[in-house]
């Protein structure tokens, strides 16, 4: 079963953004990441779809 078909199963509000994938990762990482290092980044897989 699918991340997002649980969370419907549960009642809970889904909503589908085609293609902002990127656009959420940055930021994410411009509100919450912006104090790593770039190695500390990668060591999250910050940056593992690359």
């Amino acid at each position: 079963m699918e991340f997002l078909d649980v969370l419907r199963k549960k009642n809970m509000k889904v909503r589908e953004f085609q293609k902002w994938g990127i656009y959420f990762r940055k930021r994410w990482e411009d509100n919450l990441a912006n104090h790593l290092s770039y190695e500390e980044k990668e060591e999250i897989h910050l940056y593992g779809d690359k």
